[in-house]
């Protein structure tokens, strides 16, 4: 009796053991299936098409097709320079560095310009929006023809300081002094683009890049050949397209009362700049280490 009495426990415990795993299996295999339903969805969700991905897209495709302009329209160029031979593309090159280094650093004027009118336009203050637009160009302004001044009447120790020997250095300096009187012009159009940005209208400027780079590659043979202006004509052609690029980008803005040209009449206070200025001196520190660090390492290993 004690024996089956044992035997009939030992079996209800099997039972419910058995029982517990089954339920456990069950609960595992419930699980599971939640998981792949739940992860269904989720891949269901990020394929499916929606207005954010659409608007992602229209804002993006513009501005890929403005980054692969350029070096597309910088080959051109340098095909049509060489065939003023060796020396000519040297001291085009090393002048492009002069005006790399010198101008690169003030790419804050774009990146910190698009955020503040992002937030500006989402919020509805379109007068503060062309406010910032205005300080963004006295700022250009200052920096642009002080850089004329400056890389001017030093530019034949600059680019002998940036490699350039006396063979190389007469065609630095020509180019480099013609592509500098539109300084204030290539700083402008950051500012310009960056509003652009901000508006969330990326077509615009990359049209208008379309444009200037056309009027570039007309005028690169004109000048550099049938004018006989040589690397001077290439920089001239450079700056011209350069001025139709923000002189175009500026009307647009004024006609799509981005920016009003009351704004643009008195200069700014210095208070009213120190935001801009605060956030672009971290920028600019950024972007002259790495210009530096590059720099130092080609030099060295040349």
């Amino acid at each position: 009796s004690s024996a089956s009495a044992s035997g009939s426990d030992s079996a209800a415990a099997a039972a419910a053991s058995s029982d517990s795993a089954l339920d456990s299996a069950a609960s595992t295999a419930s699980d599971e299936a939640d998981s792949l339903l739940r992860l269904r969805r989720y891949c269901v969700e990020m394929v499916k098409p929606n207005p954010i991905d659409r608007q992602i897209v229209r804002i993006a495709l513009p501005a890929v097709g403005a980054l692969a302009l350029d070096p597309l329209v910088a080959l051109a160029d340098t095909a049509l320079i060489g065939r003023l031979g060796a020396l000519a593309i040297g001291g085009v090159g090393i002048s492009n560095n002069v005006f790399n280094m010198s101008f690169t650093v003030f790419n804050f004027l774009g990146m910190a310009t698009t955020p503040t009118i992002a937030q500006q336009f989402g919020r509805g203050e379109l007068d503060k929006a062309s406010r910032t637009i205005a300080r963004g160009l006295w700022i250009s302004a200052v920096v642009g023809i002080t850089a004329i001044a400056l890389l001017g009447s030093l530019s034949s120790p600059i680019v002998r300081f940036f490699g350039a020997n006396e063979l190389v250095t007469p065609y630095a300096v020509a180019y480099l002094r013609a592509r500098i009187l539109a300084a204030p012009l290539f700083l402008a159009s950051m500012v310009c683009q960056g509003a652009f940005r901000g508006y969330q209208d990326t077509r615009t400027p990359f049209l208008m890049s379309i444009a200037a780079n056309i009027v570039n590659l007309t005028l690169y043979p004109l000048l550099i050949f049938t004018l006989k202006l040589g690397v001077a004509g290439a920089g001239i052609a450079t700056a011209v397209s350069q001025a139709t690029l923000t002189l175009g980008l500026l009307t647009l803005m004024i006609r799509k009362q981005m920016l009003h040209v009351r704004d643009l009449r008195t200069p700014p206070s210095v208070a009213k700049l120190v935001p801009l200025l605060r956030t672009g001196a971290v920028l600019s520190i950024r972007t002259f280490s790495i210009l530096s660090t590059v720099s130092f390492a080609t030099a060295t290993a040349a």
